[in-house]
């Protein structure tokens, strides 16, 4: 059951992706559009703890007792969803969900052997490397595959030196926000881990 609940939280980043960039269409910038779930998610927070809890009121003399990375979580969020909003443009619906899954599988698996952030420890099996190497043959198949056809085409179709050009000029375009997709994804992994320790 733990299992199915915990697909969740995907199922909702890919909605959350779509329906941000829709709206970061309508409003121009992704901090606008991030400021608008942010929001939304805070009155719904404070509605379901009005609501479960009884009061809006934190324990401040609980709260203040964690450490000081348990702060950190929110501000993690904030920038998981700005830098989806960054990256979709430029890489797409598929890059934009799938770079950001390696980050969040590379992180979980040091945070599970590791035991950061106060978690339990947990030794990283063969089979986790062997979901780690299938995920990169997936994303190679996803994300490189197709890059490299694309450029394939291109040159077919242009002077090698204009070719040369662009394609080095938006492959560095296209790295640099691929590596921000991967961060996005430690980031997000990094903000479960945290928030797991406020509860």
């Amino acid at each position: 059951m733990f299992y199915l609940l915990a697909l969740l939280p995907g199922i909702a980043s890919v909605v959350q992706t779509s329906v941000n960039a829709k709206l970061r269409t309508y409003v121009g910038s992704p901090y606008t559009a991030s400021f608008v779930p942010m929001t939304v998610g805070f009155l719904t927070v404070s509605l379901l703890n009005i609501l479960m809890e009884g009061s809006l009121f934190l324990n401040w003399h609980s709260l203040l007792s964690g450490p000081w990375w348990a702060f950190t979580g929110g501000l993690m969020g904030l920038c998981v969803v700005t830098i989806g909003l960054s990256v979709f443009p430029v890489l797409g619906a598929v890059q934009t969900l799938t770079l950001p899954f390696l980050g969040q599988i590379l992180t979980g698996l040091l945070i599970d052997h590791y035991g950061l952030f106060r978690s339990e420890r947990k030794t990283i099996g063969p089979f986790a490397l062997l979901g780690l190497v299938l995920l990169l043959a997936g994303i190679w198949c996803v994300v490189v595959v197709p890059q490299n056809r694309r450029r394939m085409q291109l040159s077919d179709n242009n002077s090698v030196d204009n070719l040369t050009k662009r394609t080095v000029s938006s492959s560095l375009r296209q790295l640099g926000f691929s590596v921000l997709a991967v961060f996005c994804g430690i980031l997000s992994a990094t903000e479960v881990a945290i928030n797991g320790q406020l509860s």
